[in-house]
């Protein structure tokens, strides 16, 4: 029962990260869809790939446990 539990756990997890991931997209595509300023476009870009490698480190940290 303890096994089943973990297994729960992670897949929760898993699903916070992938809508994470979700509305970070969502985020960025309104920003580039409807800001014309390039420096806002660029920081959403970056932002973007950070949360990614956030996003990417995180699901291999939940993977390992």
């Amino acid at each position: 029962m303890k096994e089943n539990n973990k297994d729960i756990v992670k897949w929760v997890k898993v699903i916070i990260l992938a809508l994470y991931c979700l509305l970070t997209i969502a985020t960025c595509a309104g920003v580039w869809n409807f800001c014309k300023e390039p420096l806002v476009n660029w920081a959403a870009g970056i932002l973007m790939a950070a949360n990614g490698l956030i996003a990417y480190l995180t699901f291999k940290w939940i993977r390992k446990a």
